[in-house]
């Protein structure tokens, strides 16, 4: 049996920048529930009636709203509206949830959202010389800064002090420690 997913969004602006709020899991219960892995789950988004974008692979983006939210034992469950039992559930599983950047709260003047500093240069916090630039951020158990490495390779560093001495966006600049130990083969 095939399980549809909506149509595409129409009249979402294309060049709207998208940032990634969270991943679908598996189905929870027969009443289409799923779980979600939330990146920020302190984040003002996440409410019943926000809209989201979902992304899965080779199908167009298409939005799911919230019509129930609850934190439970085993994680975030969320129901979506249109997904009624578990079967139109998991056509949902592994959907990459999404927002425009202009939905999100603005920062306060000394914060700022990690993805914003994609494209920062990187310094070694001994010599202050430039080591790379971060070309993503990776989300796991922990947020990790991919880091392209000016002598080739790439590094992940996690967002823990021991690896980063300062990050900002707005000198543009994120200063890590013992770059070459974080380095990726």
């Amino acid at each position: 049996m095939t399980v549809k997913v909506p149509e595409a969004a129409r009249g979402l602006d294309p060049e709207a920048i998208l940032v990634e709020v969270g991943k679908v899991g598996r189905p929870h219960g027969l009443d289409g529930r799923v779980r979600v892995h939330q990146f920020n789950p302190q984040s003002e988004i996440w409410h019943e009636g926000r809209t989201l974008r979902a992304r899965l692979p080779g199908k167009p983006v298409f939005l799911l709203e919230i019509i129930e939210l609850k934190h439970m034992n085993v994680g975030t469950v969320v129901r979506f509206a249109g997904f009624d039992d578990r079967t139109s559930a998991t056509a949902l599983t592994h959907a990459i949830l999404s927002v425009a950047q202009s939905d999100l709260p603005e920062p306060q003047a000394d914060e700022f959202y990690l993805h914003e500093i994609v494209g920062a240069e990187v310094l070694d916090a001994a010599t202050q010389a430039r080591v790379g630039v971060v070309s993503g951020i990776l989300e796991t158990n922990i947020e990790l800064i991919e880091v392209r490495l000016d002598a080739g390779g790439t590094a992940l560093l996690p967002v823990v002090s021991e690896a980063i001495e300062s990050l900002g966006r707005i000198k543009g600049q994120v200063v890590v420690r013992d770059i070459e130990d974080w380095r990726s083969e």
